[in-house]
């Protein structure tokens, strides 16, 4: 009979939970097209919050339906965004070559975004652009957008 550390631990191999050597994300190799869509900093009051984190959310989405393309959405990179202290060391630990990050500022009128899009491979950013629309026209700009990343991610 195994004492039960023994047991344990040959039920761990099986189960695949302990893995050697270990698993580092910056050890597989990081898709050409693949990019994190991380939440978009509020510059309104907190009440907008909600807004920010919605409107990465329904980018990452549509990028995500793109053929050929790798997308970690907002939701999965807000884990690794407090501890990364840089951009290659996120996109890294996300396994993905592309950052996409912005702003956001709503008025009872207007809203205003910049996007910016980061090579973590290149270590530098590639594209930034702010939109300026009336708060009804949401839907035009995320188009607008949307657009915008596809072509700098020269996808046709």
């Amino acid at each position: 009979m195994l004492p039960a550390g023994a047991a344990l631990a040959v039920y761990g191999v099986l189960a695949g939970v302990f893995q050697w050597p270990p698993f580092h994300p910056s050890s597989v190799p990081v898709p050409v097209r693949s990019i994190a869509v991380l939440p978009f900093r509020n510059l309104a009051d907190s009440a907008s919050n909600y807004y920010s984190v919605g409107f990465a959310d329904d980018m990452a989405g549509m990028i995500g339906r793109l053929p050929g393309v790798f997308v970690v959405s907002s939701r999965g990179s807000r884990r690794s965004l407090a501890s990364a202290p840089s951009d290659s060391l996120t996109a890294a630990d996300l396994g993905v070559r592309y950052l996409l990050e912005g702003e956001q500022l709503i008025t009872v009128a207007n809203i205003r975004m910049t996007a910016s899009l980061y090579d973590a491979e290149e270590k530098e950013q590639v594209w930034t652009a702010t939109y300026d629309y009336p708060r009804q026209q949401v839907l035009s700009l995320k188009q607008k957008m949307f657009g915008d990343i596809v072509h700098q991610l020269g996808i046709h």
